[in-house]
Order: structure tokens, then C-alpha cells, then sequence
């Protein structure tokens, strides 16, 4: 049983009184989803929420009280668990860090192997190329 309300979330699922009531699936105007059980309209019990955000896919599993999310688990689109008591992964001090983060550059998309750096001069080289230069 399928519905669309007047926002654009639809609910394919269990209803009582035209709500949803039980197990069922609803899907938000955003394309987040939510499927689990539900009490009188609202979240209730245990469900997973897959999102999107920002290009970034995760999901939260929990447990929703009346709508009211108590108890929950975070992860990625890869799977990773995200754990708030210990997280070390693109804090400040984590090298991955300033390139992820301040730099929006990802980490080890590609890989520059010592063969393939240029050739560095030393600092005496590069001031006479400096001195050669000016002159």
C-alpha cells in the first residue's frame, strides 16, 4: 500500500487509520529512506535511515521512540562505523587531515612515486640559477 502526501514523502508499508502503522518503508522528498517499524506516523522501534549528503552516503540504524531517535549506530557508505568516543580518523592531528579536509584533496588517489618526482636542486644550485637569471 502505497501513498504520496501532499509534501512528496511516500510510504509503501502497514497503515492504521490511513498512518503508518507497523513495517514499511518510507522514502523523503530528499531520497533519504527509512525502513523499519512505525507508530502512528512516526519512526518507532527499530529501523535503518539511508542518507545523502553532501555526495556522502551513510545510514544510521537505531532504535526511534515516537520519532525520538534513542539508541544509534552511524556508518558510511563504505561500511565504516562511525564511533564519537574513538574517532581517529581526519582529525587534526591525522596526516589525512589537511589534505581531506583543508584541502579537499583525497588521500592516496593517486601516489607520485620517488622515481617520478623532479629533479631538485640544492640551495646553492638555485641561487645561481636565481643570480644567472637576474643577470
Amino acid at each position: 500500500m502505497e501513498y504520496f502526501d501532499h509534501v512528496g514523502i511516500s510510504y509503501d508499508g502497514d497503515k492504521i487509520n490511513d498512518e503508518p502503522h507497523g513495517f514499511g518503508q518510507m522514502t523523503m522528498q530528499d531520497g533519504s529512506k527509512y525502513t523499519g517499524n512505525f507508530l502512528s506516523g512516526q519512526f518507532h522501534g527499530d529501523g535503518e535511515l539511508v542518507f545523502e549528503s553532501g555526495g556522502v552516503v551513510g545510514k544510521i540504524v537505531g532504535r526511534w521512540d515516537n520519532g525520538e531517535l534513542q539508541e544509534h549506530k552511524i556508518f558510511f557508505g563504505d561500511n565504516l562505523q562511525f564511533e564519537s568516543d574513538n574517532w581517529n580518523y581526519l582529525i587534526p592531528s591525522d596526516r589525512r587531515f589537511h589534505n581531506e579536509i583543508t584541502g579537499a584533496v583525497p588521500v592516496a588517489a593517486s601516489r607520485t612515486e620517488p622515481s617520478q618526482f623532479p629533479d631538485l636542486l640544492s640551495i646553492a644550485e638555485y641561487k645561481k640559477t636565481q643570480s644567472a637569471a637576474a643577470n
